[in-house]
């Protein structure tokens, strides 16, 4: 049973998670088979570490069951109901705690049910949930659509004749929360063509945001703010929409949920490091204080740790700025907060490239030599590392050897996708013009430079293409 879906998902349980479904799947409300207990109690035993030994399939039938026949149709059966259970158990855990939602289903149970008070009551609790709490998110939008169509569908249940509001708000906020879906999803879909290969369609958009400009949505802030993100990745040569995020962001900040705060700065990160690839320095300072604005709120730690991917674009961003104090200093407070899968990789990669803007090389080829290639990210990095740190020791041999094993290793590999590995590419390209070490040939490599729309480290390749033309 080792590579099942049943002991994928048992790998997932904490202390709290086997206390809390053992007294699920002894209720006889959810469930009625003791066979199911008892195999519960059996995969229990032998958790953490599920050892493939311990839950062979046969194994665990005869625990079940003595010395009956071993049958494979019968454990599959008791595999696949146990297997229920615990979706049915983690789906009603989720349910629980979704407390707008989960009241919002008890309101229309008793609507179904002909239950006119116990609905009142639930509805005007509902209110309350929401009464003093700022911030919103998509989700609230959503409830409070679900609950205005309830409303009105009680009110058309009752056959009156009189006025009622509901019909109105139902309408209001179902225009609210389709905008912020639509806008959202066309953000996504314009920010993720950037970074794969991607053909999005994005039907009524234009209209929609022809629509938006004419109208005041200030009382709902994730409509402006989706709305600014949709024109500054529709409209990249206007720097304007970029600043106006910006300062939508701040203004509105309080009054959202950590999920919209996380996707909003993602995009406003996202475009300005396509901004410097596209070898617009400005962004440099731009995009650092995005990042320690994340970091500050924590929106970039998962599970208690901090992202290795924003702490070496903090770190990169540093050095660029030539902030060379500042960044060793960020290194060695931040390190610590990285998981402990990525620490040592993190912490030696970027103190390598510390150590390369240093020009001390040598230690810099020390601490790159300490990292492992287990992350497709770090591992790019780190060859181009190599290259340019094999450039500045003028180890030509060398270079020209580890140049074209990561033009195969490029070539090779299927994860990378085009949009990341063209940048890389177009390094190698210029790099190779540069190892001539003839002003001629750099100077037709930095017109072509000059071209590339994305080019690996571009700073770096112009300031040494301007050495050799001096």
């Amino acid at each position: 049973m080792e590579n099942t879906k049943l002991v994928a998902l048992l790998k997932t349980f904490d202390t709290k998670h086997w206390t809390e479904f053992d007294e699920y799947i002894r209720s006889p409300f959810f469930n009625k088979n003791q066979a199911l207990v008892n195999l519960f109690q059996r995969l229990r035993s032998y958790a953490p570490r599920f050892h493939p030994k311990k839950i062979e399939r046969e194994k665990l039938f005869r625990e079940l069951y003595g010395v009956e026949a071993y049958d494979e149709k019968k454990m599959n059966h008791l595999s696949s109901l146990l297997l229920k259970q615990l979706e049915d158990y983690i789906g009603y855990r989720w349910m629980k705690r979704q407390t707008g939602l989960s009241h919002y289903h008890t309101m229309e149970a008793c609507f179904e049910q002909n239950l006119a008070k116990h609905y009142r009551f639930l509805a005007s609790r509902f209110d309350k949930l929401w009464q003093g709490q700022v911030q919103r998110g998509t989700d609230y939008y959503h409830q409070q659509l679900l609950v205005a169509d309830l409303a009105n569908r009680n009110f058309l249940k009752q056959r009156s004749r009189k006025f009622d509001p509901h019909l109105q708000l139902a309408s209001d906020q179902l225009d609210a929360y389709y905008l912020i879906k639509k806008l959202k999803y066309s953000c996504e879909m314009l920010d993720r063509g950037q970074a794969m290969t991607a053909h999005y369609q994005l039907p009524l958009m234009p209209e929609i945001f022809q629509f938006l400009q004419a109208q005041d949505y200030d009382d709902i802030p994730l409509i402006p703010i989706y709305s600014r993100i949709y024109a500054m990745l529709t409209q990249k040569e206007n720097d304007g929409h970029f600043q106006t995020l910006k300062a939508l962001i701040h203004r509105y900040i309080d009054q959202l949920d950590l999920s919209e705060i996380q996707l909003i700065y993602l995009f406003a990160i996202n475009f300005s490091i396509r901004k410097l690839r596209e070898g617009d320095t400005r962004y440099l300072a731009e995009c650092l204080d995005l990042y320690l604005e994340s970091i500050d709120k924590k929106l970039v730690y998962v599970d208690g740790h901090l992202s290795p991917w924003t702490f070496k674009n903090v770190v990169k961003l540093g050095l660029k700025l030539d902030r060379i104090s500042w960044t060793e200093q960020f290194i060695v407070k931040h390190a610590p907060e990285l998981s402990e899968g990525f620490r040592d990789n993190a912490f030696h990669y970027n103190l390598a490239d510390l150590y390369f803007w240093k020009q001390a090389f040598n230690e810099a080829q020390q601490h790159l030599q300490k990292v492992s290639f287990t992350d497709i990210h770090y591992t790019l990095d780190s060859k181009v590392l190599f290259l340019k740190i094999f450039y500045e020791k003028k180890d030509w041999e060398v270079l020209l050897s580890q140049t074209a094993a990561f033009r195969m290793y490029l070539k090779r590999n299927k994860v990378i996708t085009r949009q990341v590995q063209q940048p890389y590419e177009n390094f190698i390209r210029i790099l190779l013009k540069l190892v001539k070490q003839k002003s001629t040939i750099a100077l037709k490599a930095k017109a072509q430079l000059q071209e590339m729309p994305y080019v690996f480290d571009r700073d770096w390749l112009r300031n040494k293409l301007e050495e050799q033309l001096l």
